[in-house]
């Protein structure tokens, strides 16, 4: 009964929300304010922003009561929710930024034009969060104890506890990410030449982005890893590995940059299209000559 009615909660979440998102489309066209707040978000983001909101929202209250009776963590789930609520405002904030520098849809359908890219992003860093609050992911029985690994550098005595809301989110955030910062890189790459750095001439400024795109994820994974995982079974080189392969990717990338001054910018960007290669043999490299690990 219990996962019935997560589903059924999960359901009209769905629905409402996609009512939501409709209804607040017709309001934009009969007028103001709504129609300002469309074009600052564009059509898609207009959609999405409030659609997920209300998922992740009206889905934790809907779930709420079938968690008690389940016996779940309401606490946690909670502050995870609250956690969520603050990501969307500042991920609507950013959109907003975003679509005034994005490119705009070009007339015709095309899945490659970059236009359409700005939505594809939204979709998948807001979604997935939203979706998991719909069927109640936040709402989690504590699990067992778990036993220490191979790669545990806590003592065996440490009574650990695995927590599966945070572990959710964890997993859930990566594989938002992960396709979103690939979208969120080629919309980067587009307007980068629109923009100049000191010393790094205009050409460059693309493969400084494919650089940057491939050195970020790694800083802030080091930086989840020191202020989240530290209690978590991971290689203690690891973060060190990860920084320094950002480092070198990024000197990479403004070495390629400084090229453009002398050969035409399409061959330089077709060998920076070898930046995640040579990033994954640096810290490959590394990881083997670290000693003890």
């Amino acid at each position: 009964m219990n996962g019935i009615a997560r589903g059924v909660a999960g359901v009209v979440t769905i629905a409402v929300g996609v009512g939501v998102a409709v209804f607040l489309h017709d309001l934009a066209d009969a007028g103001e304010p709504w129609a300002s707040w469309r074009d600052a978000l564009r059509s898609s983001g207009y959609v999405i922003v409030p659609m997920t909101l209300t998922w992740l929202l009206l889905g934790a209250v809907l779930q709420t009561p079938v968690a008690i009776r389940r016996r779940a963590g309401l606490r946690a789930g909670w502050i995870v929710v609250g956690g969520l609520f603050a990501y969307h405002m500042v991920v609507g904030l950013f959109a907003v930024k975003l679509a005034a520098i994005a490119p705009l849809p070009s007339p015709g359908v095309s899945g490659s034009d970059p236009g359409y890219l700005y939505g594809v992003f939204l979709g998948c860093v807001l979604v997935g969060p939203a979706l998991l609050s719909a069927f109640g992911g936040w709402f989690l029985e504590p699990l067992p104890p778990s036993r220490p690994g191979l790669l545990d550098n806590r003592p065996e005595d440490v009574d650990d506890r695995t927590d599966p809301v945070r572990l959710n989110l964890f997993i859930i955030m990566v594989a938002s990410w992960a396709p979103g910062w690939c979208f969120l890189s080629y919309i980067f790459f587009h307007i980068a030449d629109r923009y100049e750095l000191p010393l790094l001439p205009s050409d460059g400024m693309p493969i400084l982005a494919v650089g940057t795109a491939v050195a970020v994820p790694s800083l802030v994974i080091v930086v989840v890893i020191r202020l989240f995982l530290a209690d978590m079974p991971v290689k203690r080189a690891f973060p060190r590995l990860l920084l320094l392969g950002a480092v070198v990717a990024l000197l990479i990338a403004a070495a390629l940059a400084q090229l453009t001054r002398f050969l035409p910018a399409g061959y330089v960007i077709l060998v920076s299209i070898l930046l995640p290669m040579a990033y994954v043999y640096v810290v490959h490299h590394l990881y083997r000559a670290a000693p003890g690990e």
